[in-house]
């Protein structure tokens, strides 16, 4: 972790940067070149530090017969750890640092770390905000609650007001962060193609239980 973190705090792109006389750029450029040569170093070790941490807590609850060991010698384990890393490092809400580790973690418990494309987890967590994540819960736990008749009344949805009540958001905003969360495949539009369309109205889809349950019991349970 340490290498990685000195390598991506010695991104080309800060270097280029600097050498392309950024530094000359009136008012701004002495703020962003002290922060490529400074701030984003210690970023980069704080995250690190934090990521290393969370790894250290989840790790103290598992069981060791629980890992898959052969998973830990793959080419697979290599690269998500290379990508948690990365992915860390660029990241400034810790709640997402929590997210990395658990992904890392349960990645390598047997039952899990068969689960396909992994990475795309991580690239959902790195690409959202802690609200995007807290909206996706929100709809995530309600929908836990449906049962069959909710199903045959078709009232297994959830509304963009409820969750903009639970979030503190706006419901314009509510509304603009669960498209997003369609665009990524874990909720749906569940008025699409009913009569009467409504806009508003959530369901969690298949591939969203599925995120939601690799981070959410995997740890816990072992």
């Amino acid at each position: 972790m340490d290498n990685a973190n000195s390598l991506l705090s010695q991104h080309p792109i800060a270097k280029g940067l600097v050498e392309g006389g950024v530094s000359l750029i009136p008012f701004l450029g002495t703020a962003i070149t002290g922060t490529l040569n400074t701030r984003a170093a210690l970023l980069f070790e704080r995250n690190t530090t934090l990521l290393t941490n969370e790894l250290k807590t989840q790790v103290h609850r598992l069981s060791e017969n629980k890992i898959d060991r052969e998973f830990l010698d793959s080419d697979e384990f290599t690269f998500l750890i290379l990508d948690v890393l990365a992915k860390n490092a660029y990241t400034y809400e810790e709640v997402k640092t929590q997210l990395f580790a658990q992904i890392l973690i349960n990645s390598t418990l047997k039952g899990t770390s068969s689960t396909p494309y992994k990475e795309g987890f991580v690239r959902i967590v790195s690409d959202l905000s802690a609200q995007h994540i807290q909206i996706f819960t929100a709809v995530f736990r309600k929908a836990q609650t449906f049962t069959g008749q909710h199903q045959i009344n078709n009232e297994d949805y959830v509304k963009a007001q409820e969750i903009a009540g639970e979030a503190e958001l706006t419901q314009s905003r509510t509304i603009a962060y669960c498209e997003e969360l369609i665009r990524y495949g874990l909720l749906s539009d569940w008025s699409v193609g009913r009569w009467e369309y409504q806009r508003g109205l959530y369901s969690v889809t298949d591939y969203g239980a599925e995120f939601a349950s690799f981070l959410m019991s995997h740890v816990s349970e072992s």
